[in-house]
């Protein structure tokens, strides 16, 4: 477990995926296609056609049936609004 700790290297969904101080968060939309997840493995999956990234205040999530989580914490079932408190979330990296 220790060797595969020591390659672990975090998925980046979004380039420069850093809150602004506008409150504005980057998120990433893949329409409907499963098949970029091996590229995001690699980081090449923004210039996919079927990818999207916008920076928002606010998303909603909606489908039939989705229990949504944050943080693996399961926090209700969708639909679901989440806004962005801007200075809300300190993080060192």
């Amino acid at each position: 477990m220790l060797r595969e700790l020591a390659a672990f290297r975090p998925l980046s969904l979004v380039p420069d995926g850093v809150p602004r101080r506008s409150g504005a968060m980057p998120v990433a939309v893949a329409n409907g296609r499963l098949g970029i997840f091996p590229r995001v493995q690699a980081g090449l999956h923004t210039s996919h056609p079927a990818v999207q990234i916008e920076r928002v205040r606010r998303v909603r999530l909606e489908a039939a049936g989705v229990a949504a989580y944050a943080d693996g914490e399961a926090v209700g079932r969708l639909p679901l609004s989440v806004d962005v408190a801007p200075g809300a979330l300190c993080a060192a990296v």
